[in-house]
């Protein structure tokens, strides 16, 4: 078990703001139970262990091949991660805006551009009748190429994770994690950028409100469910040939825009629900 925070660190000023310039990073080896290893822990503390100041929870990928089920029993409402690093290497990553990395992930987040999963929420899903979970996925920001000494770390989301009954089967994209938060009504904000049809050029389309919902029916017997999704957007940039006045223009733009939104999400239904065997879309 790891766990991290800024207390005890250095403070230093950057860029007008000051932070700690130290993460405290403490482990605890073995497959105890976590109440087991927080005992332990806090053998070592002088002061009393806050649970109410944790905000985030990052599984790597060790504990996500071997389960996640017992760890999850413990924790309420932190925000849940996935990671290919150890939980400890990205604890220490001091990000540019924030006090604390486990600060910056719960702002991330917030944002809308990727998936928000709490610990209530997995166990929910876990004990669905389908046992599938999905995670936002984190890592460290790659370095821009002849800049890595002038560049400070910073973590991202990328995609997610793809689990059932508590331990990874796979990972997915940006794009599709993003058809599957469509079809799970989670999609808040975002850019949709597109070539219209028999037109120059590339127009942008930014998300206002969106809204899915779920229609189930019965056809010969078989269960089907059908997809709806309504959005509303406002063109940002227009860098095609023609003027955004023209009736026709708008309804090839919102023909194409809701082209990529419908392949968005078939992409995702083929990845996840057909290659994966895992309903992450609430469809049971």
């Amino acid at each position: 078990m790891k766990i991290g925070g800024y207390n005890g660190g250095t403070c230093r000023e950057l860029r007008g703001r000051w932070r700690w310039s130290q993460t405290n990073v403490r482990r605890r080896r073995g497959r105890r139970p976590v109440a087991d290893a927080i005992r332990k822990l806090q053998e070592k503390l002088p002061r009393r262990i806050f649970w109410q100041h944790n905000c985030c929870v990052i599984f790597g990928e060790r504990l996500l091949r071997e389960g996640t089920a017992g760890p999850l029993d413990f924790f309420d409402r932190n925000s849940v991660f996935a990671a290919k690093s150890p939980a400890s290497a990205l604890l220490q990553i001091l990000s540019p805006v924030g006090r604390s990395s486990g600060e910056v992930l719960r702002d991330l987040t917030k944002t809308g551009v990727g998936l928000d999963m709490t610990v209530k929420d997995v166990l929910q899903m876990l004990n669905s009748d389908s046992h599938a979970v999905i995670l936002p996925w984190i890592e460290q920001s790659p370095s821009v190429p002849g800049e890595a000494k002038k560049q400070e770390p910073s973590l991202r989301l990328n995609g997610a994770a793809v689990l059932k009954k508590d331990k990874i089967v796979g990972r997915i994209d940006d794009r599709i994690t993003r058809g599957v938060m469509w079809v799970r009504n989670e999609i808040k904000t975002g850019i949709i950028t597109v070539k219209p049809k028999g037109i120059k050029g590339y127009a942008s389309v930014e998300l206002l409100d969106s809204n899915t919902e779920l229609v189930p029916s019965v056809t010969g017997g078989k269960w089907k469910i059908a997809v709806r999704t309504k959005m509303e957007g406002n063109i940002i940039q227009n860098a095609t040939d023609r003027g955004m006045a023209s009736p026709d223009v708008t309804k090839k733009l919102e023909t194409d825009v809701e082209r990529d939104i419908q392949n968005t999400i078939m992409v995702a239904m083929n990845q996840v629900q057909k290659r994966m065997k895992a309903d992450v879309f609430g469809f049971c």
